[in-house]
């Protein structure tokens, strides 16, 4: 059992929080949505695509007076302007500024990965909103060390950027170089660690990045901060 809650961990403060990456977006946005519902109102929705939340509730194309309706009741939700092709939640049509005005916390799931653990950038990615106060990486740890073609979304750019081809091994410095490279996060998660998972490899990516880097495994409710 942790001795600190998640969002506590991460210090995730009032407005909006994007969460960026591969290995596990979702999970950690709920998560935190479940802990900072008892202390203010919770958005969750995306500036890319999503699924509808299976334990959030949700509302589809809201307006505002729908949300403020809503959190008479109860204090956290997923909102997004629905497709019925994907069946996905895309960016709503209120703006940022005006959530963080009837919500306290807004996370944003601000990025895609097709489910793989490792991700790169295209030039538009990640789809960030000029509200964020701060900036979450995630990482999926059971990609490292394995073949590049096989772990990582945009394999092509991970390999340009780490000077190396899609046939060659993600290894964690090649992660913590890309995460670097690109120069996104303000804190770095690095999920499924398991016992396989050494806390060197977290050092490599802590020492590389020069970023605040915290790791676990988030299905097990497991969460660390590293301290070099």
């Amino acid at each position: 059992m942790n001795n600190i809650s998640l969002s506590e961990l991460l210090d995730i403060k009032i407005g909006v929080t994007s969460i960026i990456g591969s290995g596990g977006k979702t999970t950690l946005i709920h998560k935190l949505a479940n802990e900072l519902k008892n202390k203010g109102k919770v958005i969750f929705t995306t500036t890319t695509h999503i699924f509808p939340s299976s334990v959030i509730p949700c509302i589809s194309n809201p307006t505002i007076s729908n949300i403020q309706d809503f959190f008479l009741s109860n204090n956290c939700l997923c909102i997004g302007k629905y497709d019925h092709n994907s069946k996905k939640y895309s960016c709503p049509d209120i703006s940022f500024e005006e959530l963080c005005k009837i919500a306290d916390y807004v996370l944003v799931e601000a990025d895609g990965s097709k489910g793989l653990p490792i991700k790169a950038h295209e030039d538009f990615e990640p789809v960030l909103p000029v509200e964020s106060n701060q900036i979450i990486q995630i990482t999926g740890a059971d990609g490292f060390n394995k073949t590049i073609k096989d772990v990582a979304h945009r394999c092509e750019i991970f390999a340009k950027l780490t000077d190396s081809t899609i046939l060659d091994i993600a290894t964690p410095e090649r992660v913590a170089n890309v995460i670097k490279s690109e120069n996104y996060a303000d804190k770095i998660f690095i999920n499924k660690c398991t016992k396989d998972i050494g806390l060197s490899d977290i050092s490599t990516i802590a020492e590389i990045t020069g970023i605040e880097v915290f790791y676990g495994a988030l299905m097990e409710e497991k969460w660390y901060a590293y301290n070099n």
